[in-house]
């Protein structure tokens, strides 16, 4: 589960921004609120998206497939 928000507050449930480094929203926001919990151990391994941060100018951003548990 990925969420924007307070760090102190949703800690407590096990979020952090341990795993989100490679992850970016659109619009602005902030890097240190985007928050993830994983529910099996190693899903966010290697997640990058909506694409990955460029790190370099000119580098492209590729895609990333999502999912949505019901």
């Amino acid at each position: 589960m990925i969420l924007v928000g307070d760090a102190p507050y949703y800690g407590r449930f096990g979020f952090s921004a341990e795993k989100t480094g490679a992850l970016w929203m659109p619009g602005a926001y902030d890097p240190a609120r985007l928050l993830a919990l994983e529910l099996t151990a190693g899903a966010l391994d290697g997640a990058r998206g909506p694409g990955q941060r460029q790190r370099q100018a000119g580098t492209e951003a590729e895609p990333v497939e999502a999912h949505c548990l019901a």
